[in-house]
């Protein structure tokens, strides 16, 4: 029985995706797209007035230790009390934004 490395990976990284959206986090930003370094402010301001956190929060990725992909306006909440997957859904269901970055 022939295995591909595909059919190995795809379920592994679907696993860690639904991971990673599900933990809580201490800044969540709306994208305007998955990968996009574009984030929504209005957006993400709503989204965070939802789940009771501080905004703006600007977060630059030249910063030494920190772990942000890209530079730009956060929501944050002390305690790490962001959940991501609320997070996203918020983002996906607003016009401009249809995902979100956390971490």
């Amino acid at each position: 029985m022939k295995v591909s490395v595909v059919s190995l990976i795809a379920p592994m990284v679907a696993i860690l995706a639904s991971t990673v959206v599900g933990e809580n986090h201490y800044y969540c930003a709306c994208q305007q797209s998955s990968g996009s370094s574009t984030l929504v402010d209005g957006n993400t301001r709503q989204c965070c007035t939802a789940q009771g956190g501080s905004f703006p929060t600007y977060q630059d990725v030249t910063k030494q230790g920190v772990e942000v992909s890209y530079s730009g306006n956060y929501c944050y909440k002390s305690g790490g009390d962001i959940h991501g997957k609320d997070f996203y859904n918020c983002c996906a269901g607003k016009s401009g934004s249809s995902d979100s970055t956390c971490w």
